[in-house]
């Protein structure tokens, strides 16, 4: 595997035979990741990478604003929604508290055949989402997270340091940028669904 040192396991899911729209590989992506949540030893640290690629398929395929796009996304929700049962499962019985960090690296153009390869909003909007009630501030809003934050992140989380020359910082640092929206305050117009960002994303779960 790549990395030095290497990854314990590595699962090459290929696309399933048949499945155009990359739905069902997906699905078997969110199967073997929850495999592996509840086969993790809880006497060392664990962590878990997944990649769900259906959405950036999607995009390719359809445009950032197709019904299959928003389909992808709607079938990545529901196999994360899955994945979180299962560490909430896993946390009941072993008493951990995992870490769960969810990213994207790019959006896609509405129009069908112009995919993510240029600088409009629609193509370079991301976002990163973190989750643990140790660490992270329930329902907040952190508009300095950036992706290249996400290893530093990891590398903290884990007890090391982060390397000098990382171009982000751990988001456990960021907590003073924090803003919590006024659940009574004015509801504001929101983009269809995919328009601006791929949930092409990576799962992380992280023992504490």
């Amino acid at each position: 595997g790549a990395g030095a040192p290497p990854a314990d396991e590595i699962i090459d899911i290929g696309q399933i035979a048949g499945d155009t729209d990359w739905l069902l590989t997906d699905d078997a992506v969110g199967d073997a990741t929850e495999l592996a949540i509840m086969a993790a030893d809880p006497m060392i640290p664990n962590f878990v990478f997944s990649y769900f690629v259906g959405v950036d398929e999607n995009g390719h395929m359809y445009g950032g604003a197709s019904p299959q796009y928003a389909a992808a996304i709607r079938n990545v929700d529901r196999n994360l929604g899955e994945i979180l049962q299962a560490v909430d499962a896993w946390e009941a019985l072993t008493g951990e508290q995992w870490t769960i960090l969810v990213v994207t690296d790019h959006g896609h153009q509405p129009q069908q055949g112009f995919g993510h390869g240029f600088q409009s909003p629609d193509e370079t909007s991301t976002f990163v989402i973190a989750e643990n009630p140790n660490v992270f501030a329930a329902g907040a809003i952190n508009l300095k997270y950036q992706i290249v934050d996400v290893t530093p992140t990891v590398m903290t989380l884990f007890g090391g340091i982060p390397s000098s020359d990382s171009d982000g910082v751990s988001l456990t640092t960021l907590g003073s940028s924090d803003v919590f929206p006024d659940p009574l305050g004015p509801s504001r117009p929101m983009r269809a669904p995919g328009a601006s960002c791929s949930l092409t994303c990576s799962r992380m779960a992280l023992s504490s």
